[in-house]
């Protein structure tokens, strides 16, 4: 793959990570709170199944994520500058599940 090849699929990888992100917190306006409860169980599984997100994972095999860093963690960097610890990043995973949650409990 050229470097060019790879710019291109690290960039939509990333940006097709935060939209499924944000989707997947939007989801609680539109589905039940059991339904809710049942993707956040089915992707804690998926994150053990496979020792990791696949997205992530995809994007650490075409180096579009450094091995040693999370996916919340660079989407930190990249668009607030910011850099977070693991803990944090973990922290900040569970907080968007539980938005996600929120969400769909108080439509």
């Amino acid at each position: 793959m050229s470097i060019h090849t790879q710019n291109i699929a690290n960039s939509f990888l990333f940006w097709f990570h935060i939209i499924f992100i944000f989707s997947a917190i939007l989801v609680g306006l539109f589905l039940s709170p059991w339904t809710v409860i049942i993707l956040i169980v089915l992707h804690r599984l998926h994150m053990v199944a496979f020792k990791g997100c696949l997205l992530s994972r995809l994007q650490n095999r075409i180096g579009g994520l450094p091995k040693d860093m999370s996916f919340l963690q660079l989407a930190a960097k990249k668009i607030f500058q910011k850099n977070i610890s693991l803990m944090q990043s973990q922290k900040l995973d569970y907080f968007l599940a539980g938005l996600a949650l929120i969400i769909s409990l108080a439509k």
